[in-house]
């Protein structure tokens, strides 16, 4: 069985904005939190926390 290849996407100027701007919020949303949160718990803690996130998600996702 062949594969047939699809064609590539191409966003139009109507689709950059709704789709750069999720992005560009969620990354400087998380690094005001990041470094708000390391003010209150300390790197050690955040970063335990931080890197605990994907595999306590991959758990529950079973």
């Amino acid at each position: 069985m062949r594969h047939q290849r699809l064609p590539a996407a191409r966003l139009t100027a109507c689709d950059v904005l709704p789709v750069t701007a999720p992005a560009a919020t969620g990354l400087v949303g998380f690094d005001v939190l990041l470094v708000e949160a390391t003010r209150h718990a300390g790197p050690a803690m955040v970063a335990a926390v931080v890197s605990a996130v994907p595999l306590v998600l991959a758990l529950l996702g079973r």
